[in-house]
C-alpha cells in the first residue's frame, strides 16, 4: 500500500474494518466503493471477507474489469493473485 499517495488513510481504514464486529460487511462496502484499486488495501479488504468477484453497478462490472479498463497494472495483478475470475461478462455482453 505504500505506493499509494493515500496509503495511509487506506491503512487506517483498513484497520478499522479488521477490528470491527461487522468486518465482512464493511469490507464489502469499501470494496464496492472503489477500494479494490489500491492494491494492498485491495488485499486486505478481500482477506476480512469482501467478495472479489461482486458485479457492482447496473452493468455487473467487476473490480477486475475497472482496474483494466483503467490500466491499472497492479491492481490486475493483485486481483488475479487473489482469484479474481477473469473469464465473468458485465450484463451488457
Amino acid at each position: 500500500m505504500n505506493n499509494h499517495p493515500n496509503a495511509e488513510v487506506f491503512s487506517i481504514l483498513a484497520d478499522w474494518v479488521t477490528s470491527s464486529d461487522h468486518e465482512e460487511d464493511y469490507a464489502q462496502q469499501l470494496w464496492e466503493a472503489g477500494g479494490f484499486l489500491a492494491p494492498g488495501f485491495c488485499r486486505r479488504l478481500v482477506n476480512a471477507g469482501a467478495s472479489i468477484d461482486r458485479q457492482c453497478l447496473n452493468d455487473g462490472i467487476t473490480a477486475l474489469q475497472v482496474a483494466a479498463a483503467l490500466w491499472e497494472h497492479d491492481t490486475v495483478d493483485t486481483l488475479i493473485d487473489l482469484g479474481a475470475n477473469p473469464t465473468l461478462q458485465t450484463s451488457n455482453e
